[in-house]
């Protein structure tokens, strides 16, 4: 009996080991896959922009990486739509980082907050009108 369960307590710890390798693997070819598409990403980033459009672009991405990544979407987009015929530059970039932005604060409602003015008892008292 006891032998029954020291194999199956083997058999059980050599299935979680094989489990644990496999999510492993999986998780390192999902990692290789995603910084192989972020250096494609990179390298059609440096072909389509100048590099001082290339510079400004990396300095948002490292303050708001979200919004440089509408930015590049578009950009891609853009050139695989056939409509950029050279290099954007910085210049070219300003206007794009605009059009998003306004998009973005279009977006985000705008809270207004306002406050009631109440009164106090003491301000509906002034000596002078009683004396």
């Amino acid at each position: 009996m006891n032998a029954e369960k020291a194999e199956a307590n083997s058999r059980l710890l050599e299935l979680s080991k094989r489990n644990l390798e496999n999510k492993t693997k999986k998780e390192l070819e999902q990692k290789q896959k995603q910084e192989e598409q972020l250096e494609q990403r990179r390298i059609i980033m440096k072909s389509l922009l100048t590099p001082d459009a290339h510079a400004r672009l990396s300095r948002i991405a490292i303050v708001k990486e979200e919004k440089a990544r509408r930015i590049e979407d578009i950009i891609i987009r853009n050139s695989q739509m056939g409509l950029l015929h050279r290099k954007i530059d910085d210049e070219q970039l300003i206007k794009i980082i605009e059009q998003v932005s306004e998009q973005i604060y279009k977006k985000e409602p705008v809270i207004e907050i306002r406050r009631r003015k109440q009164f106090d008892d003491d301000d509906d008292f002034n000596e002078e009108d009683y004396t």
